[in-house]
């Protein structure tokens, strides 16, 4: 490639590296984070984000950040990655080698379009529809997606401005030999089928969410997921080899193996008509093996030909280590990743089992009538059941308990072990144990909860301290579950203990307006596993990046008052007892 006289070259190179390093660090940013991002920044990193890579499967090579409620796309991070690369190879070969970097200004001119074109969509179905406007910073979210499309086209189109077809002579009899354009090898048609196929299914896969219920009808009529995919694949390829043949004259994959389509008798771009013809033929039972035969029949059909490109930087055969270096990059990335969220889960569960240990200590040690202790099994028996310890009298250093079996694993909250016990009081068997011993139950020692365990009941069966809680008055909890967004919190919540009724949410820290209802009768939930009749806690005016912190005011049937501490950001919250 020649240089341009006013320097496009390094303008197409910087331009590659501002955009790939921009949505790395984008990516990169979105995982790392501890701390929600605001809305507009939020915005701002997804359109400045040069591609959207993913396939139907949202979960499939994507990882969804809880503390920033952002989502890391590992096919992003190596899409990047990639284009760091094609403009280092483009300037350290002196701008002579191009096809890695086409191959990547081409993935993002059509994600950039297809992109802008289902914001601007949604934007008038919501105009005309409900007659809501999206934000103002959405319409610049769109318009910036437009201008990264556009320069990324300005610079294929000149990538491909000096580039000229291979030819070569073919003797004649008795005529001068024919000059002729060299068709591409075997290896090369295979290599653009598989790039393509690949690449087809992760710039279009926006459709299948944003046309959802259409994609739904589909799968309806035709009763078959098989069916239904070739018709999406169908399409997509329709829409794909349309886009790039007849405006490039090459996909994605051409551009990386260095060919080019063109028409058999102008030996120009084709049109339209002809990509669509050819696109169509595809799908000509068993075409898909013609080439082994010496001929490509979508190619005799629609009159084109895939011919090479004079190859000006380094040998096709070291693009070999590009498919190579994204797996061992990946691998790389993906296990360093998991480790780090593994360390960070294993840190996080750490700080709330001392959090909760503490808790069960300092409730234990009230030793009243109404403590109800709940003990793990160290081991599993096939007979066995969850074992409860409903407190009873405290003698000095021992107390008196009854011991209330429960079917394994069916985790009855508080209030069903208490009802169980008002029914089958009179059944149960009494134990005395010393509080030291109990004690000495509780875990204190994260990953090694065994270590705590104790002979409860004279044989080798050992227990260790699952939780303690109080019966006879209600018991809110949450999980964490919920949703936010928009300076919006809907908070899951549940009563483990005795029904109640929230009378006042007095606001300690932060400026959450609460909309529920008061007072707001809460009913106990029947297991922990499931928190049937968990409440919505709904607020407005939520800073994602900042702390909340109120007071739940309940009262029971009997008119006694109990109150609850909650706080936390965004989802990450806890409930504690303060009465």
């Amino acid at each position: 490639m020649q240089n341009h006289p006013y320097g496009i070259e390094k303008k197409i190179a910087g331009f590659a590296f501002i955009l790939s390093g921009l949505g790395l660090f984008w990516e990169l940013l979105a995982y790392f984070s501890q701390t929600p991002f605001p809305n507009i920044i939020y915005w701002l990193a997804f359109f400045l984000r040069p591609i959207g890579l993913f396939l139907w499967d949202s979960d499939l090579l994507t990882y969804f950040n809880r503390d920033s409620y952002a989502t890391f796309n590992f096919w992003n991070v190596f899409f990047c990655i990639t284009g760091l690369s094609a403009a280092w190879l483009y300037v350290r070969s002196k701008y002579r080698e191009t096809r890695l970097l086409q191959f990547i200004f081409s993935v993002i001119v059509l994600s950039q379009a297809l992109s802008a074109f289902l914001y601007l969509t949604a934007i008038l179905m919501l105009l005309f529809g409900a007659g809501k406007s999206e934000p103002f910073w959405i319409y610049l979210g769109v318009a910036v997606e437009l201008a990264i499309g556009w320069l990324a086209f300005r610079c294929l189109t000149a990538l491909g401005r000096n580039k000229v077809l291979e030819t070569a002579l073919r003797p004649r009899i008795a005529r001068e030999p024919e000059t002729i354009f060299v068709d591409a090898s075997k290896t090369q048609r295979l290599a653009n089928h598989l790039i393509d196929i690949v690449f087809c299914l992760l710039i279009l896969s926006p459709l299948l969410f944003f046309f959802r219920e259409f994609w739904k009808k589909i799968l309806e009529l035709t009763g078959s997921e098989r069916f239904s995919f070739f018709i999406v694949f169908f399409i997509f390829r329709l829409i794909y080899y349309t886009f790039f043949e007849s405006i490039f004259g090459a996909t994605p994959g051409k551009y990386l193996t260095g060919t080019r389509v063109i028409g058999e008798t102008s030996g120009r771009r084709p049109e339209v008509g002809t990509v669509v013809g050819r696109t169509l033929a595809r799908y000509i039972p068993f075409e898909v093996f013609s080439f082994l035969a010496g001929g490509n029949w979508h190619d005799a059909a629609s009159g084109t030909r895939v011919v090479r490109e004079v190859r000006t930087g380094v040998k096709g055969r070291y693009y070999l280590f590009v498919p190579l270096t994204y797996i061992v990059l990946s691998g790389g990335i993906i296990a360093g990743i998991r480790s780090y969220e593994g360390y960070r889960t294993w840190r996080e569960e750490k700080k709330e089992f001392l959090r909760e240990t503490q808790a069960m200590k300092t409730e234990l040690e009230r030793w009243s009538d109404d403590v109800l202790i709940t003990m793990d099994e160290s081991g599993y028996t096939p007979n066995s059941g969850d074992l409860y310890l409903k407190v009873e009298a405290d003698r000095d250093t021992c107390v008196e308990t009854a011991l209330i079996w429960v079917e394994k694993y069916t985790q009855p909250s508080p209030y069903e072990v208490e009802k169980i016990y008002e029914r089958e009081k009179d059944r149960l068997v009494r134990k005395t144990f010393r509080k030291d011993m109990l004690l000495k139950a509780v875990p204190d020692k994260y990953g090694a909860q065994t270590e705590a365990s104790v002979k409860l009941l004279g044989n080798d069966r050992r227990f260790v301290v699952k939780s303690v809680d109080r019966l006879f008055v209600p018991s809110i909890k949450t999980n964490g579950s919920g949703r936010v967004g928009g300076g919006d919190l809907s908070l899951h919540v549940y009563n483990a203990g005795n029904p109640c009724t929230i009378v006042a949410i007095n606001n300690l820290e932060g400026d959450i307006q609460w909309e529920n209802g008061l007072p707001l009768y809460f009913s106990p939930t029947p297991t922990i596993s499931y928190n049937l009749h968990h409440i919505n806690l709904q607020g407005a005016g939520l800073d994602r990046n900042k702390p909340y912190k109120c007071e739940i005011v309940t009262t029971d049937s009997l008119d006694r008052k109990f109150i609850f501490l909650l706080e936390g950001i965004g989802l990450k919250a806890r409930i504690t007892r303060v009465d």
